[in-house]
Order: C-alpha cells, then sequence, then structure tokens
C-alpha cells in the first residue's frame, strides 16, 4: 500500500523504481509465510505417512 501512496505522489522519472521497490517488498513479505507453509504441510504429510505405516491394519488376534 505504501508503495501506490509514494508513486501517486512521485515525479514521473522516479515511479518505476518506487513501484518495482513495492513490489519487491510485497513479494519478500509473503515469501516467509509461504515457505512455512509448505514445511508444515511437508511435516503434516510425513506424520501421516509414518502413522499410516506404523499402525497395525488390522484387528489382532486374542492370545488364550
Amino acid at each position: 500500500m505504501r508503495a501506490f501512496g509514494a508513486v501517486a505522489s512521485a515525479d514521473a522519472s522516479s515511479k518505476a523504481t518506487l513501484m518495482a521497490r513495492g513490489i519487491s517488498d510485497g513479494m519478500y513479505a509473503g515469501t516467509i509465510p509461504a515457505l512455512l507453509a509448505v514445511a508444515l504441510l511437508g511435516l503434516s504429510t510425513l506424520s501421516s505417512l509414518v502413522g499410516t505405516f506404523s499402525s497395525p491394519s488390522g484387528p489382532s488376534e486374542p492370545t488364550s
């Protein structure tokens, strides 16, 4: 949002630079949450796979 305000009040020669900086800041700010989401998705998938392969597949036979 700051990028749009800066571009609105800037002279014509610096508008492209200010807009590029604003877009760059937005992309960097979105990178951390995206990486965190991918890491948590991978951890969740790994946890699900480990749970699936480590649990018994059916009811156990009673021992008498």
